[in-house]
């Protein structure tokens, strides 16, 4: 087993945990570890890809989107790869350390806000998924490797108060080492599946948010204007601007 993904002890922390992960390993999925569960960085659709076959251009077949999913999608690790070698708009380089061993939060922090300006200016990437491809592709086996899949709504509410407190701060948008492009490619609300099953025995996604003490851990899944969507809804296959992002997990708890 690659010890860069063997389950921490609760000597270690989830926010240190990440900083392993995304510092020393900068081909591993995985961003942070809970038990023995990986939660990854977010994949990011190229939106040059993606908007061209939303609504009426929407594809037919599951084929057709599983092609238009594969195609779009952009993994933390390529960026993380790729970003140090390209030049930022208006000159200089990304802020981005994948040498330190044990990074600080704000050294973290600028990783993440680094990657998320890199995604933006070169690869057109946005967190603006299409809700159908997210439920009807399986993206994260898809991007990340056989074991990898949409959380579910049971592991989110299996989380405690710590995890979700050691991401808050890891992902704190309001932190001075995060831009606004930082903010939302790392927002704390990501699709899951959910856990009741629909008329035809469907289980439909459902968003998750993981800010801490958020008085509605597991809402409906709604467009940018907080209207809920179902799999009738127009928008269901338009991108969605409601600040949800893909992460996809391994493991169980």
């Amino acid at each position: 087993m690659n010890p860069l993904r063997r389950p921490v002890g609760p000597a270690l922390s989830l926010v240190a945990a990440a900083a392993l992960l995304v510092a020393r390993a900068p081909t591993a999925q995985a961003d942070a570890t809970l038990a023995g569960l990986y939660l990854s960085a977010p994949i990011v659709p190229n939106t040059t890809v993606l908007y061209p076959a939303e609504g009426a251009a929407y594809p037919a077949s599951l084929a057709g989107e599983q092609a238009l999913a594969g195609a779009a999608a952009v993994t933390f690790d390529t960026l993380l790869a790729a970003c140090p070698t390209l030049t930022p708009t208006g000159g200089g380089t990304y802020d981005i350390d994948v040498t330190t061993a044990s990074p600080s939060l704000a050294r973290l922090q600028l990783n993440y806000d680094s990657v998320a300006r890199c995604a933006y200016e070169h690869y057109t990437a946005k967190p603006y998924w299409i809700p159908a491809l997210v439920d009807h592709v399986d993206i994260c086996a898809a991007s990340l490797g056989a074991g990898w899949r949409l959380p579910t709504e049971a592991d989110v509410l299996a989380l405690s108060a710590d995890d979700l407190s050691a991401l808050a701060g890891a992902y704190d948008p309001s932190a001075p080492t995060f831009s606004s492009l930082g903010g939302m490619y790392f927002a704390l609300k990501m699709y899951v599946r959910g856990a009741a099953a629909d008329g035809a025995g469907h289980f439909p996604i459902k968003v998750a948010n993981l800010n801490p003490g958020a008085s509605v851990p597991i809402d409906e899944l709604r467009d940018g204007s907080g209207v809920v969507m179902d799999a009738t809804s127009p928008s269901f296959t338009r991108h969605n601007e409601g600040g949800v992002v893909l992460r996809c997990v391994s493991g169980s708890l």
